[in-house]
């Protein structure tokens, strides 16, 4: 394509339009009416499928484009989607691989240049939304998962491309600034597919990611009163209010949906199964979240972490697996103490000592072994990043005796911070790897954040890096210009390489987690998969009594392929947010303790907030998976389903169903006396149940 002088002037107007695109968007998020009836005021959006094509290049697009049309109404998907990919090469090159297979790349990101018609992208994204519906109606006829993971991938290269035209006009922006362009297509084919993927998620019991596919459909993608030429989106956004309908009084999981559910996709979900393990009579642990935890030498080890009333705790325990026994430990060091969720400072063992870092050049060890404190100082050339020496909230792993620290909240912004430092376990040397204090964000490494989780794959020798908050209430109460009234969580997935030194931005593929916070993840060195359980969203709406959601449900993925599965399981743990998940090195078992929620997921009358002590272990159905015959026949009617159980009779889902008193010890419930009558012929026959 000829280039296109631009000067300076021209240049400087169209930054400042975008600007002004994102506040107007800002604004229309504050849910202020009268900055929802001012925000679009006076915008014109253009149809830019009937504007006049201003190169050879647009024309060609179309004349492609209008030929897999022609091929997509004879049903000949395939040719089709040959001919949409034609198009999109017009302006990729004929040798771009579709879907691309890295999220910020170099062809995408010249999109956003004041050079190019802004008409090029909307072409470009119509062909990937038209290649989606494409494989929709495939997957609809014939049911093949490769067309469904295809359809999937599409979708997500929409995203793609939409965030790389953000990045490209605002490399340096922070990921919550948005913006729309003037055009109504920029509406239209996201909202479509959106929409369309939130019912597929659903349909495969998918509801958290279903629910952000339905809220991108009929709110972000969504033009307030005031601006001309918005007939069809208003269509469009009527069509996907109704579908975000089905979602806003869900919870994820829900229970009366979860039950039901059957894999029926092995590709994009696995049978699983969670089992709640007894522990032995004794002193242990009560409950807490932001806890550490890691297994060592066939023992369970828990420190640290917030109670119910959000105060520190600093005692530490110890668990041997085999007798499930708890063993009190000295408690943690003399550090700054903290309250509330700024009580997240995750240790990390290597080599039998765990590493705790609380922002300071010194750092405290315990020694599992003689279990004794002590404390290392380590070396750092430069200034120390850390101002007031504190940081809470950050996420960290160990890989190839380094220990890899990330995010947090260092108490300056209350943003959080995208401070990416390594500290070298042998040598005690700090290294600075990339990140500042302050709003320094870069499209090129993760932003600013909180409550992240960071996760090494030794086999890969990379890190990987997911969601997280960006922490705007805190920085609203402290005066910061980038605070709001709600976190921003994110929605991207990073690598980082030893071998590269550098961080990739990942795309999402298959059925993963909806975007969250304060979850946990652990990768299973003896499964070779990370695994991925419950978290948080601020900007989630529950549609019960508070404005975010919490969950219970579990993923897990395989870092080969980035394909991830939803694990569904009969019954699971109570929803849940920052508990701890660890894996055991020699076994392979996968454990959850801990962890909060509200009551809106654990209902009581007497708190908002609820910590836990329980102990669990997930089991998955593939080699080394602990999965056993019984597991796979479980009756949902038997086991808890978070805080609720299935009347063993009317199959309702109470929050206090009466325990069967027989000689069955109480393995089912029953929510009247009339239920009881009715399903106590089955029950007897199934469980031997017998009048005590």
């Amino acid at each position: 394509m000829a280039s296109i002088p631009i000067t300076k002037e021209a240049r400087d107007q169209f930054k400042n339009e975008m600007w002004l695109m994102a506040a107007r968007t800002e604004l229309s998020r504050q849910f202020e009416m009268d900055s929802q009836v001012q925000s679009w005021r006076g915008i014109e959006l253009q149809d830019a499928g009937a504007s006049i094509p201003s190169s050879q290049e647009l024309r060609d697009i179309r004349t492609i484009k209008a030929e897999g049309n022609a091929l997509y109404a004879k049903q000949r998907y395939t040719d089709a989607i040959e001919k949409y990919k034609a198009a999109m090469r017009v302006f990729l090159g004929e040798d771009f691989v579709l879907p691309t297979q890295d999220y910020l790349n170099e062809k995408y990101l010249l999109f956003g240049d004041v050079s190019r018609d802004q008409r090029d992208i909307i072409e470009v994204a119509a062909c990937a939304g038209n290649i989606a519906q494409s494989y929709a109606k495939m997957y609809e006829a014939n049911k093949r998962v490769e067309d469904l993971i295809a359809l999937i991938d599409w979708t997500e290269e929409i995203r793609i491309l939409y965030d790389c035209l953000k990045y490209s006009v605002f490399p340096d922006a922070p990921a919550w600034r948005q913006f729309h362009l003037k055009a109504v297509e920029f509406f239209t084919v996201p909202i479509k597919r959106f929409s369309g993927l939130a019912n597929i998620y659903r349909t495969l019991g998918n509801t958290s990611l279903g629910s952000t596919f339905s809220h991108l459909a009929c709110n972000y993608f969504a033009v307030s009163d005031g601006a001309t030429n918005r007939s069809k989106i208003l269509a469009l956004r009527s069509i996907a209010s109704t579908d975000y309908g089905h979602f806003i009084n869900t919870r994820h999981p829900e229970p009366s949906i979860y039950a039901q559910l059957e894999v029926t996709h092995p590709e994009l979900q696995i049978c699983g199964a969670w089992e709640k393990l007894e522990v032995a009579p004794g002193r242990k642990p009560h409950g807490r979240s932001c806890l550490s935890s890691w297994i060592w030498d066939g023992k369970l080890y828990v420190g640290g972490g917030m109670n119910d009333v959000y105060m520190e705790e600093r005692d530490m325990w110890c668990m041997t697996l085999s007798t499930r026994k708890w063993k009190r430990l000295p408690d943690l060091p003399p550090i700054r103490p903290s309250a509330g969720l700024y009580t997240s400072r995750p240790m990390r063992n290597w080599q039998g000592k765990t590493y705790l870092f609380t922002g300071d050049t010194k750092v405290w060890v315990f020694n599992c072994a003689t279990e004794k404190w002590g404390s290392v100082n380590t070396k750092f050339r430069g200034t120390w990043p850390y101002p007031n020496n504190d940081l809470v909230g950050y996420s960290s792993a160990v890989l190839e005796g380094k220990l890899y620290i990330f995010g947090g909240d260092d108490l300056e912004t209350r943003l959080g911070v995208d401070i990416f430092m390594e500290l070298d376990l042998e040598t005690l040397r700090w290294r600075h790897i990339n990140g500042s204090a302050g709003v320094k964000p870069h499209r090129s490494t993760p932003g600013l954040r909180v409550f992240t989780q960071l996760w090494a794959v030794p086999e890969q020798r990379k890190l990987y890096l997911c969601y997280g908050d960006a922490n705007r209430s805190q920085a609203e109460r402290a005066g910061h210009p980038s605070g709001f009234h709600t976190d921003h969580t994110y929605t991207d997935l990073w690598s980082y390489s030893l071998e590269t030194q550098s961080w990739k931005r990942e795309r999402f593929r298959g059925n993963f987690p909806s975007p969250r916070a304060e979850h946990c993840v652990v990768y299973n060195p003896v499964l070779k998969r990370a695994i991925m359980f419950g978290g948080y969203n601020a900007e989630m709406n529950s549609g019960i009594r508070f404005t975010f959601s919490f969950f219970s449900d579990t993923f897990i993925q395989n870092p080969e392929t980035g394909i991830w599965q939803h694990v569904l399981t009969k019954g699971f743990p109570t929803y849940r947010a920052q508990c701890a998940f660890v894996a055991d090195p020699d076994t392979g078992i996968t454990y959850l303790h801990g962890g909060w929620t509200n009551s809106d997921y654990f209902p009581s009358k007497a708190v908002l907030n609820r910590t836990f002590d329980d102990l669990w272990q997930l089991k998955l159905d593939m080699d080394g998976g602990f999965m056993t015959e019984d597991d796979y026949h479980i009756d949902p009617r038997t086991v808890p389903h978070g805080p609720w159980f299935q009347c063993f009779g009317c199959r309702r889902f109470e929050q206090s169903p009466k325990k069967c008193m027989g000689t069955c010890g109480g393995i089912v419930f029953f929510c009247s006396k009339s239920c009881q009558e009715s399903g106590w012929a089955e029950h007897k026959q199934k469980h031997g149940c017998g009048k005590r």
